[in-house]
């Protein structure tokens, strides 16, 4: 695997264009270019919307042995047509994922003397996490946190 890459042909100009990371409860979309790149970071539990009930039709074990003889006797648009009526309740609340902050990194010579040893008190390029505005300094890179 170690000679599985990604490529791309441009940068990602906007959060559209990113790309999405993570396991299903942590995730980020990736955004920028060679000496900027943006983190948007979200988390499971960081949401918009609200618990609510999700009633359906549905009488269960019963509907759903209906639904598995109609797709084991090949009627699939039946079968589906039963599951979508009988499964899938009115959504009265619809939420998204929200943002829990931006993580943002500048490569290069450039993120070296914007860190300055101030920032991270490292002047030998390592690691280093500074006080003022969360910024952080790892090599040739600077990071900063944004919240959101």
């Amino acid at each position: 695997m170690s000679g599985m890459r990604l490529r791309y042909d441009g940068p990602a100009d906007g959060w559209k264009q990113g790309l999405p990371l993570g396991n299903g409860r942590l995730g980020a979309v990736a955004y920028g270019g060679h000496e900027r790149e943006t983190w948007c970071v979200t988390e499971i539990t960081y949401w918009s919307g609200r618990s609510e009930p999700s009633p359906t039709p549905s009488r269960g074990r019963a509907d759903l042995d209906a639904m598995r003889e109609r797709f084991f006797a090949g009627d699939y648009a039946g079968g589906e047509e039963m599951a979508s009526r009988l499964l899938q309740a009115e959504k009265g609340n619809f939420g998204t994922n929200l943002s829990l902050c931006d993580v943002r990194l500048s490569f290069g010579a450039g993120a070296n003397a914007a860190g300055g040893a101030g920032a991270g008190g490292a002047d030998d390029g390592g690691s280093a996490l500074g006080s003022a505005g969360g910024a952080a300094r790892a090599g040739g890179a600077q990071a900063d946190a944004v919240g959101g």
